[in-house]
């Protein structure tokens, strides 16, 4: 008998966690979105900062839905396991950007 082991967490905890999560992203993309919009000569590097928040976003709530995923489903662990590997993926494209973009502001 496999015993499926989970964080113990309150029912609204992942939904709480991914809203206020996506709420801060909102308020971080809006800034970089004023700045490109307000400074002409490093839109370029704000581009690439911009494309770094969204894949970011994508692959925290990758992750974070990955915590309350239903552990009865069927092949579970494999499905979980591409997630998180996907998230992974998209998590090294997001550092890629914001590396380019701060190399481009610098440089």
């Amino acid at each position: 008998m496999e015993i499926a082991l989970r964080i113990p967490m309150e029912e609204e905890t992942i939904p709480m966690l991914i809203g206020g999560f996506c709420m801060v992203m909102s308020l971080a993309l809006i800034g970089i979105i004023y700045f490109w919009i307000t400074n002409r000569q490093h839109r370029d590097p704000l581009k690439w900062i911009t494309a770094h928040f969204v894949f970011f976003t994508i692959a925290v709530i990758l992750f974070l839905k990955e915590l309350d995923a239903d552990i009865s489903a069927p092949m579970v662990a494999e499905s979980n396991s591409l997630t998180m590997g996907v998230g992974g993926v998209i998590w090294a494209i997001s550092m890629y950007c914001l590396m380019l973009g701060i190399r481009k502001l610098i440089g």
